[in-house]
């Protein structure tokens, strides 16, 4: 085979693809490379416009006249890009409104952003942050005639949001929606202030909407009714124009294992039989990682993860056993769904399965999915308080996930007082009579302490009792 022909064009070379050295540059070829003529290569090598290294591109053709084609269509492509950039610059010099919504879609994308300021945001996060501030430049276009074009983002002022505001509750958008897009252009002009372009954000300083709160849980018997529902019966629904089948076969155990657990939904999904920790022969403790909390705080390497540490219960432990502890302890395998891949769609298609489930089963009230979360959570802190596995505060907990109402309800059913003292018979709980408590007061005895980041305040602490599946509170 012959060597590569080579005449002098910008950014053009011949490189060995065996020691990687650079055989032609100039019209006269390098010597030192003894590798055949076959691993001889031509390459391109252009600056990038804004000046953030370089496009490199190797080709396969050995053809020049083709080789120089493509140097030139890529030294316009060079050429193009780096007008574009000058005029972009030159745009968000003059404060041009759409110009820093294009920078600011970018920033979401962590184009440009120094890896140590980088976050990890869902493609849905970033369309619907930017679809929020496209809605307000509609307005601005559909009712104040606004030039969007020329839209400078300091032309924004109070007059301009309070219409908009108001524009928004016209339109029957739900308050918290409302609050959406409220914030989103708040993070927009936050974004715009630390670059120094404004220095005071309009969309903030005032009181967004009041919301009705999430916190609510469901009944034993709602439970029951929303795993009756589930059949391969009567689970078509209608989206648009496509008819869906939503039945999955192993719907009933995920749902079981989300309201045994309170793990998130994506978090379900990852979990595998390795995740559970044993004392012995029995399961103890489900340590699954917290997705959610490791992806904002841009935790990426394994021992970083932060968890969710989940008493294995007895209904959780029975569960277990149900799908195949023994065979399966300690494998890869994920404990649900087996087979099934783990994509955003299936996610999504999951969601909409409970909430038509929930539907047909309590038509008209209103339940959801994501109650099943705050059941667990609400039960847990009924049972042990103030005390959070899934969050990272009892802040988070207490204010989006407790039911205070069914609380309140359930602890006037019981026995409730300030200093109970009971006794365990396997797994039933027992009143002590008053003849009972001196001699069957417990005794604190040494255990497996719980981690030290779940630990109690105000000289309470966590020890395991006699009964590996029970965990008490120590005063």
């Amino acid at each position: 085979m012959e060597n590569l022909k080579y005449q002098k064009t910008k950014g053009l070379s011949i490189i060995c693809n065996g020691c990687k050295s650079t055989i032609h540059r100039d019209l006269e070829p390098k010597k030192g490379c003894e590798h055949p003529a076959e691993r001889q290569r031509f390459k391109l090598v252009f600056k990038q416009p804004d000046g953030n290294g370089r496009y490199v591109e190797v080709l396969q053709t050995r053809i020049l006249k083709e080789a120089q084609r493509r140097a030139q269509e890529v030294a316009v492509e060079m050429k193009s890009d780096a007008q574009v950039e000058g005029d972009n610059k030159k745009l968000l010099n003059q404060g041009n409104f759409i110009a820093w919504l294009l920078a600011y879609g970018d920033y979401l994308e962590n184009v440009g952003v120094p890896r140590h300021r980088q976050r990890q945001r869902t493609k849905k996060y970033i369309r619907e942050s930017l679809q929020s501030i496209e809605k307000f430049l509609i307005y601005c276009r559909d009712f104040h005639s606004i030039n969007v074009q020329d839209l400078k983002v300091w032309s924004v002022d109070d007059k301009l949001v309070g219409g908009y505001y108001g524009w928004l509750e016209g339109q029957g958008y739900s308050n918290s929606t409302i609050n959406h897009r409220l914030k989103d252009l708040r993070a927009f002009y936050g974004y715009m202030i630390k670059q120094g372009v404004i220095k005071h954000n309009v969309w903030a300083g005032f009181d967004l909407k009041r919301t009705n709160s999430t916190n609510k849980s469901v009944t034993a018997k709602e439970f029951e009714g929303l795993l009756a529902a589930i059949s391969p019966v009567d689970s078509i629904k209608i989206f648009g124009r496509t008819k869906r089948n939503l039945f999955r076969p192993w719907i009933k155990n995920l749902l079981r294992l989300k309201i045994y657990t309170g793990l998130r939904d994506e978090e379900l999904f990852a979990l595998k039989w390795n995740m559970i920790e044993f004392e012995g022969d029995t399961p103890i403790v489900v340590c699954s990682p917290n997705i959610k909390v490791n992806k904002a705080k841009n935790y990426f390497k394994q021992e970083e993860y932060e968890y969710n540490y989940v008493p294995v219960a007895c209904e959780l432990a029975q569960l277990f056993i149900e799908l195949g502890l023994d065979k399966n302890r300690g494998s890869e395998e994920y404990v649900i769904a087996q087979g099934v891949s783990r994509t955003a769609s299936v996610l999504k298609n999951y969601r909409r399965s409970v909430n038509f489930y929930f539907e047909k089963a309590f038509p008209n009230k209103g339940l959801k999915g994501k109650f099943l979360r705050h059941t667990y959570t609400t039960a847990l802190n009924m049972h042990v308080p103030k005390i959070s596995l899934t969050h990272s505060a009892f802040r988070t907990t207490e204010k989006h996930y407790l039911d205070k109402k069914n609380i309140a309800a359930q602890i006037a059913k019981t026995d409730f007082r300030v200093f109970p003292d009971l006794k365990f018979d396997g797994q039933k709980k027992e009143k002590c009579t008053p003849s009972q408590e001196k001699q069957d007061t417990p005794k604190t005895k040494k255990g497996t302490q719980l981690p030290e980041s779940l630990d109690m305040t105000g000289g309470r602490y966590w020890v395991r009792t006699s009964d590996p599946l029970l965990v008490r509170q120590v005063l």
